[in-house]
């Protein structure tokens, strides 16, 4: 039988793209473990995609660096691996692991997060290009230390983060942004550490985004504003991550004109990946949803259509 968002016009409710106040989360977090989660995977098939890119961009193009490539080498793999750690330790948090429950991993984990310092002597000849990782190193030393908060501070009743870093400006982010001109595209150093920096960024992403979940679970006015697909009966929301199949959900839409929030529980029909928007759709069905809650999506789906339409110029 087609899902409710695969039936196109034979489908009973009307859906369309709303942007709204919206938080879909498990029912039941995850509490029998050593830190409260929520289950949810942040490395889905589309993430992991796009790191083995950008690892095959620096493995193109760092070789074609000619100043102190063996020195290059060096930390271009250490960051690399630090960012791995980060990557496997944010999916044991998503799932209810702490680090600090093995020895080899906490140990592991302070020394990924006193950063490569000690490996950039070398470049200093080349200060430009060593500034640049040092501000690499710096924001994912950041991450780090957030990271240690969490797990020294949570337990298993509870998720510890008292701050996002997504509010939080680093400088490299700036510097990356202007190396996205295509005036650098032929360049090596460049690209590499263009692509080194997209590398970590994916991973330091998927951490936001767990702890965007976690730190929004009760407070519907830090939820950010995102376009949903959503009609009376389901809603399909496009985010990186992968909820579990099999749980309950409970999918919470925020009304802000009427101040008004639905707690809707929800199943999880399907999900899949969407390459051109290098994002995942994770389509959910309302389970039994109240006349009156349904009567309120309606509503709210009929008046935004109408202020739609009052923006488009009549020729």
């Amino acid at each position: 039988m087609p899902l409710w968002f695969e039936k196109g016009e034979s489908r009973r409710f009307q859906r369309i793209d709303l942007p709204l106040k919206l938080y879909i989360t498990p029912k039941n977090p995850i509490r029998h473990m050593d830190i409260m989660a929520l289950g949810i995977d942040y490395f889905p098939p589309i993430v992991k995609k796009q790191l083995n890119q950008y690892q095959r961009d620096v493995e193109k193009w760092l070789p074609q660096v000619q100043e102190h490539q063996a020195d290059m080498q060096t930390v271009f793999k250490q960051l690399m691996q630090s960012a791995d750690f980060f990557a496997r330790w944010t999916d044991e948090l998503a799932k209810g692991r702490a680090p600090n429950r093995d020895k080899d991993s906490w140990l592991r984990l302070h020394a990924y997060a006193k950063g490569v310092a000690h490996l950039l002597t070398p470049l200093k000849a080349t200060p430009k290009t060593c500034q640049y990782l040092t501000m690499i190193d710096d924001k994912l030393m950041q991450y780090y230390q957030h990271f240690k908060q969490i797990i020294e501070h949570s337990t298993h009743a509870q998720f510890h983060c008292d701050r996002l870093l997504t509010q939080q400006n680093f400088d490299i982010d700036t510097v990356m942004a202007a190396f996205e001109s295509d005036k650098y595209a032929r360049s090596p150093l460049v690209q590499s550490l263009l692509h080194l920096y997209r590398y970590i960024e994916t991973v330091l992403n998927a951490y936001d985004e767990l702890n965007l979940d976690m730190h929004s679970r009760q407070n519907p006015k830090v939820w950010a504003t995102q376009t949903a697909n959503i009609s009376a009966g389901g809603v399909a929301v496009f985010r990186p991550k992968r909820f579990a199949q099999g749980e309950k959900h409970l999918a919470n839409l925020y009304f802000a004109e009427q101040k008004k929030l639905v707690q809707l529980p929800a199943y999880l029909a399907r999900s899949f990946s969407i390459q051109q928007k290098h994002t995942e759709c994770n389509a959910f069905n309302f389970d039994f949803p109240s006349g009156q809650d349904q009567h309120l999506i309606q509503h709210e789906i009929e008046r935004f259509e109408i202020l739609d339409s009052m923006n488009v110029a009549l020729t």
